[in-house]
């Protein structure tokens, strides 16, 4: 949770890129060519080291093959292109999951990596960590959630955490409270403990979660905050991890 990808863009004839050597090498049956990576555009640091401009936002990114045998494997920098992204400036990236139709396989669970060109940059890096971990926390809730078969949940945390980055806190709820009713759904159906007293408690958890999630923001006329935004989506990314593998085990 994840991969800090910090390396220098290059530019050939055909693209723009960053090479991704290491990543390649922790997962050559995933990183191939074409392949979609979800990420997060953290920062941008110009060739002094300095902190440009700071995106933090959510993208999927494309994997190209090296150009030659003894080339790396790189992440397409294309799409971002557009914030002015140039030749030898060093974007903070942040490999969550890799994404494949209905599957996302998050990258290193429970793990984090750096992969820095410049020891200063990975300096800086480390100062934020806590908060970088946090963040690939968030979107690799996405690729357990699909891993255990809950792609309509994975995709209502997905269109929350975009909603949140816009900062369309009443969307971020309603997808959000989303979230926590479909726990609560799965959880009137089938027992999602081993225990049933644990597995009736799990049930009323969710069932009062989601009647408070639902008393904030849209859903009945009332304006929704960034703190409400923030406390909903905490909550539907900690009933997430908590549960998903517990459908998993119990279905």
């Amino acid at each position: 949770m994840p991969l800090i990808i910090a390396r220098p863009m290059n530019v050939d004839d055909s693209s723009s890129f960053v090479e991704i050597g290491l990543l390649h090498s922790k997962y050559p049956q995933h990183c191939i060519g074409g392949a979609t990576i979800r990420a997060y555009l953290s920062r941008l640091y110009n060739e002094q080291r300095k902190i440009v401009l700071e995106p933090r936002k959510s993208i999927t990114l494309q994997v190209q093959s090296p150009p030659t045998i003894y080339g790396s494997f790189r992440l397409d920098m294309g799409p971002l292109l557009h914030l002015g992204i140039a030749k030898g400036y060093t974007p903070e990236i942040l490999a969550i999951n890799f994404v494949s139709k209905d599957v996302e396989i998050p990258i290193l669970p429970n793990e984090l990596e750096v992969d820095a060109y410049d020891s200063q940059i990975k300096q800086r890096i480390s100062e934020e960590v806590l908060i970088l971990q946090k963040i690939g926390e968030s979107f690799e809730t996405i690729g357990i959630l699909h891993q255990s078969g809950l792609h309509d949940i994975a995709n209502d945390l997905t269109e929350g955490l975009t909603r949140l980055e816009k900062n369309d806190y009443e969307g971020a709820i309603k997808f959000c409270r989303k979230v926590v009713e479909g726990f609560r759904v799965i959880s009137e159906r089938q027992a999602l403990d081993s225990s049933k007293n644990r597995s009736a408690a799990i049930s009323e958890f969710l069932t009062k979660s989601f009647g408070l999630v639902s008393n904030l923001g849209e859903h009945y006329g009332t304006y929704g905050s960034a703190e409400d935004a923030a406390f909903s989506r905490d909550l539907a990314i900690t009933v997430s991890r908590y549960l998903a593998r517990r459908v998993l085990k119990q279905a």
